[in-house]
């Protein structure tokens, strides 16, 4: 069984653990960069669990084509969609952002940087599978759309003033797609589960889930 964690490399400087409050500011204005752009297109990098029956010879990521592997795709769960690797964002204008967690450890958390997936949440010759869901679920509602507003939002991550980020959104004008560290599970179709290397995408504040608590409530409190 392929494990997420084979082949993930920190080629990256980091996604969005920081050492202090500056940092933290540092990655949202990356992150904020993304808003006034639109969306172009999205894709999933998820691990390639049918790599024996749909790989023919690629090297690295494989762009997922075949309408029999579409009909059950590995990220869709009743409560989110559920990614191993990445989100990668492409606007308009030819910029990429990507969402990709940080190696669980001694630091931990969810970013949005203006980085492409391949090379920077995983290593280039990663066998992951890509999915390019621009049209698909949630994601044609705004397709094509402004994005007006990007919130990370920081937690302490000790005593020391690190911070963590563990839920992002993206939003546009009718709607918002959320971003947890989180995962979907199989045994548990209602509610995705907290996850320190997977990422839920929600689409819509009303079905975040409750275990977000006052959170759900609070999110434009700044760091």
């Amino acid at each position: 069984m392929k494990s997420k964690t084979d082949g993930v490399s920190e080629v990256s400087p980091g996604w969005s653990w920081s050492e202090s409050g500056a940092v933290a500011r540092a990655y949202q204005a990356e992150a904020r960069a993304l808003v006034g752009e639109v969306i172009d297109a999205i894709r999933y990098f998820n691990i390639d669990y049918f790599s024996e029956r749909f790989r023919h010879g690629e090297v690295g990521p494989r762009s997922v084509v075949d309408d029999e592997e579409w009909k059950a795709p590995t990220w869709r769960h009743p409560a989110c969609d559920t990614i191993d690797f990445a989100v990668e964002v492409q606007t308009a204008s030819g910029r990429c952002f990507t969402v990709a967690w940080e190696s669980p450890g001694e630091r931990e958390g969810l970013g949005l940087r203006e980085l492409p997936a391949r090379g920077n949440a995983f290593r280039e010759d990663t066998e992951v599978a890509v999915w390019d869901v621009t049209r698909s679920n949630g994601w044609r509602d705004v397709a094509s759309r402004v994005v007006t507003g990007v919130v990370m939002r920081y937690l302490p991550w000790d005593t020391e003033g690190a911070l963590w980020c563990d839920w992002l959104s993206i939003e546009f004008q009718t709607q918002t797609v959320e971003f947890l560290l989180a995962e979907g599970q199989a045994d548990k179709p209602d509610t995705p589960q907290p996850s320190a290397n997977n990422i839920a995408v929600i689409f819509g504040r009303d079905a975040l889930p409750a275990w977000l608590g006052s959170r759900a409530t609070s999110w434009t409190r700044p760091v």
